[in-house]
């Protein structure tokens, strides 16, 4: 477990940890229990958030997790949040201390203009961020803003296998974690 959890970026330590999780390892339950120890150990409150952006996160480089460089604060500092959010909805979305930060980081979340999917300047790359969120609290709880999350995609289409605003490795990310009967046109369409 010291290889996944760096002490000095959680950041990092959620993109490892969702990597291993999205290539179908499994982590075993006292690597999950530290883990989710370390997430809740670092939280780091700042306007709303719950886990904000840190000096030493900033300074390592903020990236997508798979690899694209968001190319705006807001999407840097939401993806921070909702990926650590996301790995904590993962691992163990019914514990007591999880369940309350969910709940505490959804009443600013709801609010966002990303989370309506927007398709304007900054907030469509952060829309992805939360609709992959929203996927791992439960695609059938979340099915009406998740279909026009896709619905949105079609709209922004490129016609060649990308969209306008979305970042296309981090979007087809997305659609390989949801249900295929939801994700096979997009797949299709965005196929390389």
């Amino acid at each position: 477990m010291h290889t996944l959890i760096e002490p000095d970026n959680l950041y990092n330590t959620v993109c490892r940890a969702a990597d291993l999780l999205f290539q179908g390892n499994s982590l075993i339950e006292t690597n999950v229990d530290a883990l989710v120890a370390f997430i809740l150990a670092n939280t780091h409150p700042y306007k709303g958030f719950l886990f904000f952006t840190t000096p030493a996160i900033r300074a390592s480089g903020i990236r997508l997790v798979t690899g694209e460089k968001p190319r705006t604060l807001l999407l840097a500092n939401n993806a921070v949040e909702l990926e650590t959010l996301r790995l904590l909805a993962l691992l163990r979305p019914h514990q007591s201390a999880v369940r309350q930060v969910l709940d505490q980081a959804n009443l600013r979340l709801e609010k966002q203009c990303f989370a309506s999917v927007c398709l304007l300047g900054e907030c469509a790359a952060a829309s992805i961020v939360y609709l992959r969120y929203l996927t791992a609290l439960g695609v059938e709880a979340h099915r009406a803003q998740i279909a026009h999350g896709l619905a949105s995609l079609v709209q922004d289409r490129s016609d060649n296998g990308k969209w306008r605003h979305f970042p296309t490795r981090f979007t087809r990310r997305w659609l390989l974690e949801l249900p295929r009967e939801l994700s096979a046109a997009e797949l299709e369409y965005s196929h390389p």
